[in-house]
Protein backbone atom coordinates (compact mmCIF):
# COMPACT_ATOMS: atom_id res chain seq x y z
CA UNK A 1 0.00 0.00 0.00
CA UNK A 2 1.16 3.33 -0.98
CA UNK A 3 0.52 6.83 0.80
CA UNK A 4 0.45 9.81 -1.87
CA UNK A 5 -0.54 13.64 -0.83
CA UNK A 6 -2.59 16.11 -2.38
CA UNK A 7 -3.84 19.65 -1.88
CA UNK A 8 -5.85 22.53 -2.81
CA UNK A 9 -3.95 25.16 -5.22
CA UNK A 10 -3.67 27.60 -2.37
CA UNK A 11 -2.17 24.56 -0.05
CA UNK A 12 -4.88 25.71 2.56
CA UNK A 13 -6.55 22.31 2.77
CA UNK A 14 -4.07 19.10 2.52
CA UNK A 15 -4.90 15.03 3.01
CA UNK A 16 -3.02 12.18 2.69
CA UNK A 17 -4.17 8.65 0.41
CA UNK A 18 -3.24 5.26 1.32
CA UNK A 19 -3.83 3.11 -1.82
CA UNK A 20 -5.99 0.29 -0.60
CA UNK A 21 -4.71 -3.83 -0.30
CA UNK A 22 -5.13 -6.11 -2.99
CA UNK A 23 -8.70 -6.80 -2.94
CA UNK A 24 -10.13 -3.81 -1.12
CA UNK A 25 -12.52 -1.18 -3.36
CA UNK A 26 -10.93 1.23 -5.29
CA UNK A 27 -11.75 2.62 -8.53
CA UNK A 28 -9.85 4.78 -11.15
CA UNK A 29 -12.41 6.68 -13.81
CA UNK A 30 -12.97 9.15 -16.18
CA UNK A 31 -16.62 10.72 -15.74
CA UNK A 32 -18.00 13.08 -18.76
CA UNK A 33 -21.13 13.75 -16.80
CA UNK A 34 -22.88 16.76 -16.88
CA UNK A 35 -22.13 17.56 -12.82
CA UNK A 36 -18.46 16.59 -13.24
CA UNK A 37 -18.62 19.13 -16.05
CA UNK A 38 -19.63 21.98 -14.78
CA UNK A 39 -18.25 20.89 -10.48
CA UNK A 40 -14.61 20.43 -12.26
CA UNK A 41 -14.51 23.52 -14.96
CA UNK A 42 -13.72 21.24 -17.63
CA UNK A 43 -14.70 18.51 -19.85
CA UNK A 44 -14.50 15.26 -17.76
CA UNK A 45 -13.06 14.73 -14.20
CA UNK A 46 -10.30 12.09 -13.10
CA UNK A 47 -12.00 10.48 -9.85
CA UNK A 48 -9.81 7.76 -7.92
CA UNK A 49 -12.60 6.04 -5.32
CA UNK A 50 -11.54 4.26 -2.60
CA UNK A 51 -12.37 3.55 1.13
CA UNK A 52 -13.33 6.70 3.33
CA UNK A 53 -10.62 5.09 5.97
CA UNK A 54 -7.94 5.39 3.24
CA UNK A 55 -8.13 9.05 3.51
CA UNK A 56 -7.09 11.80 6.07
CA UNK A 57 -7.25 15.44 6.33
CA UNK A 58 -3.83 16.64 7.41
CA UNK A 59 -4.66 20.38 7.48
CA UNK A 60 -8.14 22.00 7.35
CA UNK A 61 -10.68 20.09 9.04
CA UNK A 62 -14.65 20.01 7.09
CA UNK A 63 -17.19 22.09 7.95
CA UNK A 64 -14.72 24.76 9.06
CA UNK A 65 -11.00 24.73 6.61
CA UNK A 66 -13.34 22.81 3.45
CA UNK A 67 -16.55 23.89 2.79
CA UNK A 68 -19.01 21.59 0.92
CA UNK A 69 -21.54 21.90 -1.53
CA UNK A 70 -24.76 19.58 -1.39
CA UNK A 71 -26.42 18.00 -4.71
CA UNK A 72 -29.50 16.42 -4.93
CA UNK A 73 -30.24 16.74 -8.84
CA UNK A 74 -27.31 15.20 -9.75
CA UNK A 75 -27.26 13.14 -13.29
CA UNK A 76 -26.94 9.49 -11.40
CA UNK A 77 -29.82 10.31 -9.03
CA UNK A 78 -27.75 9.87 -6.12
CA UNK A 79 -26.87 13.13 -4.41
CA UNK A 80 -23.76 13.65 -3.55
CA UNK A 81 -21.48 16.48 -1.73
CA UNK A 82 -18.55 18.12 -3.25
CA UNK A 83 -15.69 19.85 -0.52
CA UNK A 84 -13.65 22.63 -1.63
CA UNK A 85 -10.71 24.98 -0.27
CA UNK A 86 -13.26 28.37 0.41
CA UNK A 87 -9.95 30.34 -0.34
CA UNK A 88 -8.92 29.11 -4.09
CA UNK A 89 -12.22 27.15 -4.82
CA UNK A 90 -10.41 24.04 -5.62
CA UNK A 91 -12.37 20.75 -5.56
CA UNK A 92 -10.46 17.95 -3.79
CA UNK A 93 -12.99 15.52 -3.36
CA UNK A 94 -16.67 14.24 -3.20
CA UNK A 95 -18.79 11.81 -1.05
CA UNK A 96 -22.36 9.80 -2.41
CA UNK A 97 -24.91 10.23 -0.05
CA UNK A 98 -25.72 6.76 -0.80
CA UNK A 99 -22.67 5.42 0.89
CA UNK A 100 -20.56 7.67 2.97
CA UNK A 101 -17.86 5.20 3.26
CA UNK A 102 -16.42 6.16 -0.06
CA UNK A 103 -14.93 8.30 -0.59
CA UNK A 104 -14.10 9.84 -4.31
CA UNK A 105 -10.27 11.67 -4.65
CA UNK A 106 -10.34 14.71 -7.79
CA UNK A 107 -6.53 13.18 -8.86
CA UNK A 108 -6.03 16.14 -10.07
CA UNK A 109 -5.24 17.55 -6.78
CA UNK A 110 -2.84 15.10 -6.05
CA UNK A 111 0.45 16.45 -5.88
CA UNK A 112 2.43 12.86 -6.72
CA UNK A 113 -0.69 11.62 -9.20
CA UNK A 114 -1.32 8.10 -8.85
CA UNK A 115 -0.92 7.27 -12.91
CA UNK A 116 2.79 6.07 -12.13
CA UNK A 117 1.10 3.02 -10.57
CA UNK A 118 -2.32 2.66 -12.23
CA UNK A 119 -4.63 3.94 -14.90
CA UNK A 120 -7.90 4.66 -15.20
CA UNK A 121 -10.13 1.52 -15.95
CA UNK A 122 -13.16 3.25 -17.33
CA UNK A 123 -14.93 5.94 -18.52
CA UNK A 124 -17.89 6.55 -17.35
CA UNK A 125 -21.19 8.66 -19.02
CA UNK A 126 -19.38 8.33 -22.12
CA UNK A 127 -22.71 9.71 -23.84
CA UNK A 128 -21.72 12.72 -22.60
CA UNK A 129 -17.86 12.56 -23.98
CA UNK A 130 -17.07 15.44 -25.96
CA UNK A 131 -17.35 15.04 -29.63
CA UNK A 132 -13.03 15.58 -30.07
CA UNK A 133 -12.03 13.33 -26.76
CA UNK A 134 -11.62 9.95 -27.89
CA UNK A 135 -12.01 6.76 -25.69
CA UNK A 136 -8.61 6.30 -23.73
CA UNK A 137 -7.25 3.14 -25.11
CA UNK A 138 -7.68 0.06 -22.82
CA UNK A 139 -10.56 1.59 -20.70
CA UNK A 140 -14.39 0.59 -20.71
CA UNK A 141 -16.72 2.67 -22.09
CA UNK A 142 -19.44 3.20 -19.90
CA UNK A 143 -22.50 5.19 -21.14
CA UNK A 144 -23.85 6.15 -17.81
CA UNK A 145 -23.51 5.16 -14.35
CA UNK A 146 -21.06 2.24 -13.52
CA UNK A 147 -21.54 -1.29 -14.88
Amino acid sequence: MSTHKGFCLCQAVQYEITLPGEGEQQLYSICHCKNCQKGGGSPFTANFLLPAKNMKLTKGMEGTDVKSYSMTQTTTGTPMTRYFCPVCGSTLYGKLAANNAVVIIQTGSLDDPIDAVMQPTQEIFSLDRREWLKPLDGTKQVEKWFE
